[in-house]
């Protein structure tokens, strides 16, 4: 019987331990693109992608500063860590 590895795939998604690739939804009612549009130029950030179909916010590399502050916004209904996973089958070798 194998075993599993899990790996993230970074694959230029992570910033280094000064970044973090973070996933930002907002409350339901806010407008994504220009809740964000303020976001990013009050905390100086640059998203990456911008969900406006359906859920509303964006991706972005976050500083954890940067992350911290966002987190405190009225608007922000939660994040997440954003990164690409694989899992490979290993084999037992005993």
């Amino acid at each position: 019987m194998g075993s599993a590895l899990l790996r993230v795939d970074s694959d230029g998604l992570g910033g280094g331990a000064e970044h973090a690739p973070e996933a930002v939804m907002y409350r339901t009612g806010t407008d994504g693109q220009q809740e964000t549009g303020r976001l990013a130029a009050k905390d100086q950030f640059t998203p990456r992608f911008v969900f406006t179909h359906g859920t509303q916010g964006f991706s972005a590399l976050l500083a954890p500063d940067v992350l911290a502050a966002v987190r405190c916004e009225p608007s922000v209904s939660y994040t997440e860590y954003n990164a690409a996973v694989t899992v490979e089958e290993r084999e037992n070798v005993l």
